[in-house]
């Protein structure tokens, strides 16, 4: 299961970019999602309610959309 974007008709109906506007925002988002979970875990640290590293624990079995997420939230 996941998601397969099979050419670019699909590709931009599922986000409303071409192949190449979405490769050009693909380097940004993940910078920005990077920022934002580093942030999140130093926050964390300080707080004293983080108990393991990032990426610790258990792995979800759910598959993930990783930027179409970050493209859906904003």
């Amino acid at each position: 299961m996941g998601l397969h974007i099979r050419d670019e008709r699909q590709l931009k109906a599922f986000t409303g970019l071409s192949h190449a506007e979405f490769d050009h925002l693909l380097p940004v988002f993940s910078e920005v999602y990077t920022a934002q979970q580093h942030q999140q875990y130093a926050e964390g640290v300080v707080a004293g309610t983080r108990t393991r590293q990032p990426g610790g624990g258990a792995k979800g079995k759910l598959p993930t959309l990783g930027i179409s997420f970050a493209l859906f939230a904003s």
